[in-house]
């Protein structure tokens, strides 16, 4: 075996460089056929020897070919160049991949509490098997599954469905989903009180009368013999809940006029049923119509900057339409002709009948009814209605950015599995135009917007170059020349070391020394006087580009393992 190892044209024979580097251990008869099978198709094409072994992720093997006079005879110096330029990209994307997954199995694993460290670290090097390298990952996801499934078990035994249906759906939820954290906190804080991300806050069910008129629904509220079987078992409010009979009234009272006084009635019983009572709700007729406020609409889950603290409600007779600006909402007794104007939600009766709905008898949690609402507003509006027209996303309490994340896909109607989220945060490094730049591509534009986005999605924004081009000038407009030439200059480095700590005398040793003039003639400088790292430094820290280490050291912050995000990658 180790005289094949060594054969020097072994790296026509792909079939032989297969099973020699296998993780088991190799039989003659697999040697046998290997030989065989490049003896009968043998690899002469460089080009066609080089494509095969990195197919597979044997790139040392691709470079052995290259670099053997015999077997490039044929080829030029460009064709030669462009090909090492093929395989060392292939092997850089290889290696970001498998980071990538090692640091989504590691997510997993902590999530799991499972205190194993993962089987190796990386980034894997050229010399080092990806096949292999693959297939220990593979392993430890099988060990990690057994041990999310071993949780499960062990947290549903913790609690009976019968106590509180929608609390135990929650847990439900958040453990299909394997976000233990979540369904911890669930659980931890009992039935009415937890607080927790989207997962912990179940989806209510879509109302099944939306052709039916608001005035002959209101009918069924008031007497349950008009109430059709169905209503009365599902949809009608629990006995107990003043806030849902105030706001059945409120409607009542708009469809018999609209005028100030009912539009801040109606204004006041939403509020009311999100447990904000004795605001004020102050309406000023404009536009043919009536405008007041919402207060009711902040969340504790929810990063403060998302929503305004008082979003505009407007409220107008048959056939009218509100003004533009947003983000606001407009409430639709009936169905209107016309689609809102940009940025402004349409809120119908539907929404509000369905949040008032009994669950098993009982009524809904404030929670699962303020986010029904936001949800139902929020796929209305655009990503920068929700967040600053700055190019970054800054949602605050970093410590728990992922469930920020996550709640901005949930609001604006995308489904993300912890997968995705994972993979978005390594590849962006949380960096917050970073961050903006892949939400716009993933979410886009509402009426384009996806359903649900997967890791395909992710690969796609990757693989996106020009976008990653303008992310990358979004990034550099917040800094000055000299940040960009230190960061230019820390990226030309090996991406090996960039996991390492460095100072500033370390950059000051790689600047050339040639003489520059500071005015175009006379008064000759070197590059390092005129070049201030230190301050180029601090700037970079202050745009999220660079991390403090140890003492007057600094790091790239780390996407998973040692190296940059792409985002920071395509800067040099």
């Amino acid at each position: 075996m180790e005289t094949l190892k060594a054969w020097s044209e072994g790296q026509r024979y792909p079939l032989l460089a297969d099973v020699l580097g296998g993780s088991g251990r190799c039989e003659v008869e697999q040697l046998v056929s290997a030989v065989l099978d490049g003896i009968a198709s043998p690899l002469v094409e460089p080009a066609v020897a080089v494509t095969r072994h990195v197919a597979v992720g044997r790139f040392q093997l691709a470079r052995d070919v290259l670099n053997d006079s015999t077997a490039t005879d044929a080829l030029t110096e460009d064709e030669r160049t462009a090909l090492f330029s093929t395989v060392d990209r292939a092997e850089r994307d290889a290696v970001l991949q498998l980071d990538r997954r090692r640091n989504e199995l590691v997510q997993r694993a902590e999530r799991a509490e499972m205190q194993a460290d993962p089987p190796f670290d990386l980034p894997v090097g050229p010399h080092q098997g990806f096949a292999e390298a693959t297939a220990v990952l593979d392993s430890w996801e099988r060990e990690i599954v057994e041990g999310e499934d071993k949780l499960i078990a062990s947290l549903r035994d913790l609690v009976d469905p019968d106590t509180a249906p929608e609390w135990a759906e929650a847990l439900h939820t958040a453990l299909e989903a394997k976000e233990f954290p979540a369904a911890k906190e669930i659980i931890t804080k009992g039935p009415g009180g937890f607080e927790a991300g989207p997962t912990a806050v179940v989806q209510i069910g879509s109302w099944p009368w939306p052709e039916v008129p608001v005035t002959e629904v209101l009918t069924w509220y008031a007497d349950a013999v008009r109430g059709n079987r169905p209503f009365n078992e599902r949809w009608r409010p629990a006995r107990d809940d003043v806030a849902a009979t105030e706001l059945i009234d409120a409607i009542g009272a708009l469809c018999d006029a609209v005028d100030a006084t009912t539009v801040s009635r109606f204004a006041a019983a939403v509020d009311g049923l999100l447990e904000l009572s004795g605001v004020a709700h102050v309406v000023h007729q404009e536009d043919g119509g009536f405008r007041t406020n919402l207060r009711g609409l902040l969340d504790p889950r929810l990063p403060l900057s998302l929503l305004p603290r008082a979003m505009p409600l407007w409220v107008g007779p048959p056939g009218w339409s509100p003004p533009s600006g947003r983000p606001a909402v407009w409430f639709q007794l009936s169905r209107a002709a016309v689609s809102p104007p940009s940025g402004v939600a349409a809120l119908r009766p539907d929404t509000l009948f369905e949040m008032i709905a009994s669950e098993s008898t009982h009524r809904r949690t404030v929670a699962a009814r303020r986010i029904h609402l936001l949800r139902t507003i929020c796929r209305q509006l655009e990503l920068a209605d929700l967040v600053d027209p700055d190019p970054r996303i800054d949602l605050g309490k970093t410590t728990q950015l992922r469930t920020d994340v996550a709640w901005l896909f949930d609001l604006l109607g995308v489904r993300v599995d912890g997968a995705v989220l994972d993979t978005v945060l390594y590849d962006t490094s949380g960096h917050p135009v970073a961050l903006r730049g892949v939400l716009e591509f993933l979410i886009g534009e509402r009426g384009r917007r996806p359903i649900q986005v997967t890791m395909d999605d992710v690969a796609r924004w990757r693989a996106d170059q020009r976008g990653l081009e303008k992310l990358c000038d979004r990034i550099k407009d917040g800094l000055d020349n000299a940040g960009v030439a230190v960061l230019a200059l820390l990226l030309r480095d090996d991406a090996d070391a960039l996991g390492r700590d460095f100072r500033p005398d370390d950059l000051m040793y790689q600047l050339p020394d040639d003489a520059h003039s500071t005015d175009g003639s006379a008064g000759a400088a070197t590059l390092t006087e005129l070049l201030d790292v230190s301050s180029a430094l601090r700037s970079l820290v202050a745009e999220g580009l660079v991390t403090p280490g140890k003492t007057n050291a600094y790091q790239f912050p780390r996407a998973g393992a040692a190296r940059p995000a792409p985002w920071q990658l395509g800067l040099g």
